[in-house]
């Protein structure tokens, strides 16, 4: 998971530290790689949440970038958007398979 990202879980206006709830991810670092990739998302159950080498059909991919498809909030919630930089990291780290570092 890319670095940029992986700090997103030591975010207090994330899901990192509030307790897992249904639709919610637990984003720590010792989690967050097998809550996140290949796994159907709570809020639109006909997509992953990290689809490996499909950034455009990634359901996090598509909340980070608030797209009008997502249901609920974009991510981070409660916080301001991540910087297009971060999430080109996260959209090439999916692109090139979205393997475990």
């Amino acid at each position: 998971m890319p670095t940029t990202f992986r700090c997103c879980s030591t975010s207090t206006a994330c899901a990192a530290t509030a307790a897992p709830r249904h639709g919610f991810l637990n984003l720590k670092a010792d989690s967050s790689y097998y809550q996140l990739v290949s796994r159907r998302s709570v809020q639109r159950p006909e997509l992953l949440i990290v689809e490996p080498f499909a950034p455009d059909a990634s359901y996090l991919v598509w909340k980070l970038e608030n797209d009008p498809r997502i249901a609920g909030n974009r991510m981070p919630m409660l916080a301001l958007p991540m910087p297009e930089e971060e999430i080109q990291l996260v959209r090439t780290w999916i692109r090139e398979g979205a393997f475990s570092q």
